[in-house]
């Protein structure tokens, strides 16, 4: 499962702002994971995800059909229409790229009026790098944050620890226009664990406010 952390990797401790207009988004996406360890992998899918009932829904189709529902902590596991599985997840649904591009937050990654402040804001050939660092008794133990951004949008992120080591790196490009949301539709992710890790995930076909799909979008998880 460890390829669902990089998905769409979000801090855990930001807190969203202010909604806007959208409130739903589908996308069929393709991962392709290069670990550390020389292993390989690819999972594709699509996903759904509600802003206002904040549920995000995997339905993949490879490599074998399964469906993953993320609500609040939790990740639901359904294989062949019959619940797997319940754990613990580290990747919250409304801090995910989708509820942040819905909610018009993802040029700052929802950095604003959070507990993160602006430290200071550099130009360079054309892309403004913004720092944040953490203040208060968040300030104990997490390191930084740097944001680049090009024409106004999110070009990278990178995550440091509190002794100033780099722990992810997250790029993101080709950006299309659905309906007046702003997505990218390539997200690469950086992370250090035992070794670099690489993930890639390209998103398609991103459809937003559209109807329908209520079994993926509302997924039953009551009574597990």
């Amino acid at each position: 499962m460890k390829i669902i952390l990089t998905i769409t990797f979000a801090f855990f401790l930001l807190t969203p702002i202010s909604a806007q207009q959208f409130f739903r988004v589908k996308t069929d996406f393709s991962i392709k994971q290069k670990n550390a360890d020389n292993t390989n992998s690819l999972t594709m899918g699509t996903a759904y995800y509600d802003k206002t009932t904040k549920r995000l829904t995997y339905q993949i189709s490879f490599p074998e059909k399964e469906v993953w529902v993320f609500k609040d902590t939790l990740m639901y596991v359904f294989k062949n229409g019959k619940f797997f599985t319940k754990k613990r997840s580290i990747m919250i649904p409304e801090f995910t790229i989708f509820h942040l591009a819905l909610s018009n937050n993802l040029a700052d990654y929802g950095l604003k009026n959070t507990a993160f402040k602006v430290e200071k804001i550099e130009k360079d050939k054309g892309m403004v790098i913004t720092t944040y660092k953490p203040s208060g008794k968040m300030a104990m133990g997490i390191g930084k944050i740097l944001l680049s951004s090009i024409d106004k949008k999110l070009n990278g992120v990178i995550f440091y620890s509190p002794k100033n080591e780099i722990s992810s790196k997250v790029f993101y490009k080709n950006y299309i226009n659905v309906k007046g949301l702003s997505f990218p539709t390539t997200v690469t992710q950086f992370t250090y664990v035992k070794g670099e890790n690489i993930s890639q995930t390209t998103y398609k076909n991103v459809r937003v406010d559209q109807m329908g799909d209520e079994e993926f979008y509302n997924y039953n998880i009551k009574g597990f």
